[in-house]
């Protein structure tokens, strides 16, 4: 885990530094150094694809992480960080917007010495080892635990937004849930019924698919890719709220399945939801280019470019009626405000006419006196 990965780097840290160590009893020879550190990275790795293989989709679906770590322990640099590991970006010139960002180490190229760092949207980068931070334990858990909750909200809220079938018949049995592992016995009557309902969709017959596909998730512990290939049959039976009601199951057990996100967006094409059809067709082609699937997203992807400038035709028309009426509000409202100071100015100009008035009359007065 990514927690064990960074005690075992703490470990490597401890170990490289007893070279530094003042006045050692015996000296620790940098290859024995070396050998250290190699044995606590062999380790860790050891464990990581230990756990991938004990929580891989037996389906054979990828896990979103490149599968096994399998690395060459001699290109690894030695400072500590280990293959998936959780590291955060820092000191980034070309790209400062990234610094702070925490994503996942895959592996070290040594060609370009640079190891390859996953973000949370799933873009790869290649980044220098000056530039990475391995997390300590505690912040591991930290940022796994956040990344986790995400996923239920996200899950809560695509489920929240589909239980309604609408006019299709209701959803077919999900997998009961607190079934994590299947007996031998379970087993062969799941892969018995899958055998079935795959034979059935091959056939054409896809209500008997439907029923047999049900059959085998009902048994429990059902695979995202269980889920997708019952979707695949709902969508064949024109069924796509029920067909996106699976995908997001099937998406909920393994995040990065390229076909569940393909499926739900040809259901959610159909359901004339346009922007989450788009947002899932360009999601399953960068987790898996499929050329058909790239034919199918052009349409949706013209409709969403034909749908934001309709939406930027209509914004540019507000803003345009609103900027002509602020100008009508300001103008409403200084002819108002002169009209208010009209009386002023006329008492002030009445006032400067009489004291003119005045000071003539007084002028007039002395000249006649004089006279």
């Amino acid at each position: 885990s990514a927690s064990a990965a960074a005690s075992a780097a703490a470990s490597v840290a401890a170990a490289a530094a007893v070279d530094a160590a003042p006045a050692p009893p015996e000296p620790v020879l940098a290859q024995e150094v070396e050998a250290k550190v190699k044995e606590l990275k062999a380790a860790a790795v050891g464990k990581r694809n230990a756990e991938e293989e004990a929580f891989g989709d037996s389906e054979g679906e990828s896990d979103g992480c490149g599968g096994r770590f399998d690395v060459d322990l001699d290109v690894l640099p030695v400072d500590g960080i280990l293959p998936g590991c959780l590291v955060r970006m820092e000191g980034l010139q070309a790209r400062p917007e990234l610094n702070g960002l925490v994503g996942r180490a895959i592996k070290f190229n040594e060609e370009k010495e640079r190891w390859q760092v996953r973000l949370e949207d799933r873009r790869d980068m290649l980044l220098k080892d000056e530039n990475l931070v391995q997390l300590c334990p505690d912040e591991c858990e930290e940022v796994e635990s956040e990344a986790a909750r995400l996923l239920e909200e996200n899950r809560q809220k695509l489920v929240a937004g589909l239980k309604d079938h609408g006019d299709e018949v209701p959803f077919p049995a999900m997998s009961p849930a607190g079934i994590e592992e299947l007996t031998d016995e379970q087993q062969d009557k799941q892969n018995a019924a899958k055998a079935q309902g795959a034979k059935a969709l091959e056939e054409g017959n896809f209500e008997l698919a439907l029923e047999k596909l049900t059959e085998a998730i009902s048994i429990g512990a059902a695979s995202a890719l269980l889920y997708a290939r019952r979707a695949q049959v709902l969508m064949k039976l024109d069924r796509p709220r029920g067909a996106a009601n699976d995908c997001t199951a099937a998406l909920t057990i393994n995040p990065d399945s390229a076909k569940a996100f393909a499926i739900r967006a040809r259901a959610y094409k159909k359901l004339d939801r346009i922007a989450d059809a788009h947002l899932d067709f360009q999601t399953a082609l960068k987790l898996d280019y499929d050329e058909q699937v790239y034919e199918e997203s052009l349409e949706v992807e013209a409709k969403v470019k034909e749908l934001k400038a309709v939406a930027v035709g209509k914004r540019n028309a507000e803003e345009k009626a609103e900027a002509a009426r602020l100008l009508e509000e300001n103008k409403q409202k200084y002819l108002a405000g002169l009209k208010e100071r009209e009386g002023e100015y006329k008492e002030k100009a009445d006032a400067e006419k009489a004291e003119k008035d005045k000071v003539e009359e007084e002028r007039r007065a002395r000249v006649r006196k004089r006279e």
